[in-house]
């Protein structure tokens, strides 16, 4: 997706949140038996709808009113003990004609599944709890998480949002993808709660204009001798339980008239709406700063249940310094409906097919029956798959189906950070109101692929110790392969290494021939490893001994001792004819002089015939204008010594370019190979880098 899309999306992301800025609660109307409904408007669709299709109307909003939702089917399924009551789905912050809002101006952010930090300081007991969602219809606006999640983690990749303060979730397509939700459980003491300190933030003061003036006096009648902002909270939310009675047959509010002052001063009859709404502006008059929460309540100890619509409910937060968001409830308790059906009918699960063995970040499917034990089918019961290494452990889920008629097929994927091993493959299937759960549990092995590579230089020299490294990886996350047996072929000779911790070997290696050679490195399949192989390049040549230049001959005996004589003659003749002229001698430089001859020298354009003489007549050319410029340059040096000598003259960042131009002469001049076009461009690369960086003297 290219950046313009992806700025499109997220605008459209935008807009369809400030859409919906009015989720929240509406008390206008009556409510019949249920306690809070959760209306979506729009139109649900099947759970067999292809996950992340849009929804036909994207408009969702929590509201508080007499018509029921129209569906008596449940929301959502709930794998493991969430050991929390409270399944929030959005917040309310701004409370106007009734309804609570969102603030416009909050913008969310891209959620990729990171793991998650909470704003939680100061000391009690903790506990890191992990439960599974899943949805049994298409979501739109928002997931269901609680307070203090840590991640929130799907199997399959799901665009989503999150609201930082918020600690809501929106996905920006539908979708019906079951996901986990790990959150930290905090239990602190009453003496921590009642001598933190709550933090007073003005989004969270907000009372319409009008009710300020009615609420204050009423709740400083309840809170009044209590100093601790914890305290006065707790005394006005149990005023609100003693003083005021849970029905769905409260009289409506009339026209014109605010529903929470009709509920406090009128009706004094209401559901879980009207409490929270009145326990929040109450304690906001105070200047407590608090706020609704909107979501569904849930059985903290159940292993497995299902939400549904009745259960959606509203409480309220505030935020303490070093404790984070704190959750109060005004409403009364009330009865909280029991799973239906003590004696359930038992089930049998089997799996009938699965692999032996199994790759990571790949897919296989495993079949099976579900069915009473007296033989009889079963359909509608979800059926999760896990890989676990014991068969009491949580395991790690790698797929979830539906049995229909009794049987399962369902396709399962391998996360690349698993481990390689033996697990037991368990088929798990959850209970419902009719049908107990019941478990499968053959074995399998996970296995991965690996990737071998091998590194060393291109080149080599007979005789000469040349270092050949290899790697060996996970193919599915880079992972080092460790303690397993490699094999290394050179000159035909087999080595057998083992990989240390970083997944490496390597060997040391003499060639004692010339020629191309191919070293090769692979690893055979084992118990959890599928083999790899692969092959390198070498070319090694002879490296010969310079050529005797003529500087050579006249620097031995006799002709060093001539040479001297004549040179010192020449020497006298010069000075006795600068002292007739009556002037002194112009002294320059080396580098002057031999820039005043390199004006003279125009060896014109560079001519040859392939990639090799060309490589050996650049060098050529730019080691005689060294010879030139500097006296320790001389045609009796070796390529390595005459690069040794240059090092001296020029700045550091020449180095690379100067080993290069060396070693690709020494390839060109003493070798059979054949240097490329690639080769020769960079030596001419090399050369431009050398003159920049000589040093004057």
């Amino acid at each position: 997706m290219n950046s313009y899309v992806k700025l499109a999306v997220f605008i459209s992301v935008l807009l369809f949140s400030v859409s919906l800025m009015s989720v929240a609660i509406n008390f206008l109307g009556d409510l019949s038996d249920v306690d809070f409904q959760v209306e979506i408007e729009q139109e649900m669709t099947a759970a067999t709808e292809e996950p992340g299709e849009r929804i036909k109307a994207n408009k969702e909003r929590i509201k508080v009113k007499g018509v029921p939702l129209g569906v008596d089917s449940p929301l959502f399924e709930i794998w493991g003990a969430p050991m929390t009551q409270y399944l929030r789905w959005t917040v309310g912050e701004t409370y106007e004609d009734g309804q609570w809002d969102r603030y416009e101006w909050r913008e969310p952010i891209s959620y990729d599944g990171e793991i998650l930090g909470t704003n939680v300081s100061l000391e009690s007991s903790l506990d890191i709890i992990t439960y599974g969602v899943h949805p049994l219809f298409n979501l739109t606006t928002f997931a269901p998480v609680t307070l203090n999640a840590l991640q929130i983690s799907f199997d399959v990749d799901v665009l989503i949002f999150r609201y930082p303060s918020l600690q809501i979730y929106s996905p920006i397509t539908a979708f019906i993808t079951p996901y986990d939700v790990t959150y930290s459980l905090y239990d602190f003491s009453l003496e921590t709660v009642e001598g933190a300190t709550i933090v007073y933030d003005e989004e969270y003061q907000q009372v319409p204009n009008g009710l300020r003036s009615e609420l204050y006096p009423y709740a400083s009648r309840i809170s009044e001798g209590i100093e601790s902002p914890y305290e006065r909270l707790k005394a006005l939310e149990r005023h609100m339980r003693d003083n005021f009675e849970y029905g769905a047959d409260f009289e409506p509010v009339p026209e014109g008239m605010d529903p929470v002052e009709w509920f406090l001063f009128n009706q004094t009859k209401g559901t879980c709406a009207h409490f929270n709404s009145a326990f929040v502006l109450l304690a906001r008059s105070l200047g407590l700063p608090v706020r609704v929460v909107a979501g569904f309540l849930m059985v903290p100890d159940l292993t497995y249940q299902r939400v549904m619509p009745n259960k959606g409910h509203m409480w309220a937060e505030a935020y303490f310094e070093g404790l984070g968001w704190i959750t109060f409830d005004a409403t009364p308790e009330r009865y909280i409906e029991k799973p239906i059906g003590l004696n359930k009918i038992s089930t049998v699960t089997e799996i009938i097919y699965n692999p032996n063995t199994t790759l990571k970040d790949d897919y296989f499917s495993v079949s099976g029956t579900v069915r009473t034990v007296n033989g009889t089918d079963v359909s509608g019961l979800t059926v999760e798959i896990f890989l676990k290494v014991e068969k009491n452990e949580t395991g790690v889920r790698v797929g979830v189906g539906v049995v229909e008629d009794g049987l399962y097929q369902i396709t399962c994927k391998v996360k690349p950070d698993m481990q390689v091993g033996d697990y037991h493959l368990v088929a798990k299937t959850l209970p419902n109101e009719i049908y107990s759960g019941s478990n499968s549990d053959p074995d399998i092995r996970v296995m991965t692929r690996t990737e071998a590579s091998i590194d060393a230089p291109s080149e080599a020299y007979v005789g000469e110790p040349i270092t050949f490294s290899g790697t060996l990886l996970d193919s599915t996350n880079g992972e080092p392969v460790v303690n397993e047996t490699v094999s290394m072929v050179l000159d035909d000779e087999v080595m057998s290494l083992t990989s240390d911790r970083g997944g490496q070997v390597s060997v040391t290696h003499i060639f004692e021939t010339e020629g191309d050679r191919n070293v090769s490195m692979f690893m055979g399949d084992t118990n959890y490893f599928l083999g790899s192989n692969t092959s390198f390049g070498v070319a090694v040549s002879m490296r010969l001994p310079p050529k005797t230049s003529l500087l050579q001959v006249l620097t031995t005996f006799p002709y060093n001792i001539i040479l001297m004589a004549a040179g010192a003659t020449v020497l006298v003749g010069a000075v006795v004819v600068l002292s007739r002229r009556g002037r002194s001698p112009i002294t320059l430089t080396r580098k002057e002089e031999a820039e005043s001859e390199l004006e003279e020298i125009d060896e014109g354009p560079l001519v040859y015939e392939n990639y090799k003489e060309g490589i050996v007549k650049l060098f050529n050319r730019f080691y005689r204008k060294n010879q030139r410029m500097y006296s320790e340059v001389t045609d009796s040096m070796t390529p390595r010594e005459y690069q040794d000598a240059l090092l001296r003259r020029i700045q550091p960042n020449g180095a690379q370019a100067l080993d290069y131009l060396v070693t690709a002469f020494e390839i060109a001049d003493y070798s059979t190979s054949r240097p490329t076009k690639e080769m020769f461009d960079k030596c001419v690369k090399a050369v431009e880098i050398l003159e920049g960086s000589i040093v004057d003297e």
